[in-house]
């Protein structure tokens, strides 16, 4: 649950995601990160709209030890 000013028309925030992946033999060869501003519209105390912009993104090789 998100608590918010309730004067406010609009919520805010950001998500950070890292995700790891490759072929299922091999293992885990790549690193994704992908860093999102997230904006919610609030009326009647409810979120009525939703958007997510992409901030950052970087694929990058990864090695497991």
């Amino acid at each position: 649950m998100i608590e918010w000013d309730k004067i406010k028309s609009s919520i805010k925030g950001t998500a950070d995601i890292t995700i790891l992946y490759g072929h299922p033999e091999i293992g885990y060869e790549r690193k994704l990160k992908l860093k999102f501003q997230l904006v919610g519209t609030v009326a009647n105390e409810k979120v009525t709209a939703f958007t997510a912009g992409i901030e950052l993104e970087s694929d990058t090789p990864y090695r497991s030890s």
